[in-house]
């Protein structure tokens, strides 16, 4: 049914029956059956909608997972992670913005506190087990304000330990895995992949996922973030094997 021609590039078998299987769901009017759960993938449509600024579908799959037993709790989790996948501006736009500013006028930019830093970069390391990306580093010098608010709000958002959340861990990081790839953010989108996989999400599930998008966002999805999102899932499944 997919063709490799429109737009997404050489598209993996497995995807290609994940993105059918999905169209014949909707087309039979049954939840049918899938790595994730008919209630996880309405949930994970909530926020592809809401990514896309389409308040009319994010509504209606708010009510269609509830329908399917979500709880209030749940929704208010998937809703509220749709607010992370705001960085993307200013690491696409607002910080080139800034630097060039400087550059401009001849004035380089002021190195960030370490001490109001030093925890965020602790932070990172825990969460997302990398080091601090260059776009935080320039917003540290540039608002490190903002910057520790964005943290305080990622933290209680994907809350490390998941004490407090009604969604598992991995399920809060496969939404905004998939609301990365909505906005062709491949590097964001890749990292929350892993993180996904080490929270306990299968590479089953996070190709469900970017299935959900496809049908959504489009074929191209998968060439500006899907298929990569898919491999780092896989790569980060065959590195722990004692977890699966």
């Amino acid at each position: 049914m997919l063709s490799d021609e429109i737009g997404g590039g050489v598209i993996r078998d497995d995807v290609k029956r994940a993105v059918e299987a999905e169209i014949q769901r909707r087309l039979d009017g049954t939840n049918g059956t899938g790595a994730l759960s008919a209630k996880y993938r309405e949930l994970l449509l909530l926020s592809i909608a809401a990514t896309r600024l389409n308040a009319c579908l994010s509504e209606l799959h708010a009510r269609r997972a509830v329908r399917l037993g979500a709880t209030p709790e749940e929704v208010r989790d998937a809703a509220l992670t749709v607010i992370l996948t705001g960085m993307i501006r200013w690491k696409m736009a607002g910080m080139g913005a800034f630097v060039a500013a400087a550059e401009a006028a001849g004035a380089p930019a002021t190195p960030p506190d370490e001490g109001e830093v030093q925890g965020m970069r602790d932070y990172v390391r825990k969460v997302l087990n990398r080091e601090f990306p260059d776009m935080w580093e320039t917003l540290a010098a540039a608002a490190p304000g903002v910057l520790e608010g964005y943290m305080k709000l990622r933290a209680h958002i994907l809350r490390p330990d998941a004490r407090d959340g009604a969604l598992p861990k991995w399920m809060l990081e496969l939404i905004v895995t998939s609301c990365d790839v909505v906005q062709a953010n491949a590097w964001g989108a890749e990292m929350h992949a892993r993180q996904a996989i080490r929270d306990g999400a299968t590479p089953e599930q996070v190709l469900d996922a970017i299935a959900l998008v496809m049908v959504e966002a489009g074929v191209p999805a998968y060439r500006t973030g899907g298929r990569d999102v898919i491999e780092a899932a896989e790569d980060e499944a065959r590195r722990r094997p004692a977890s699966r």
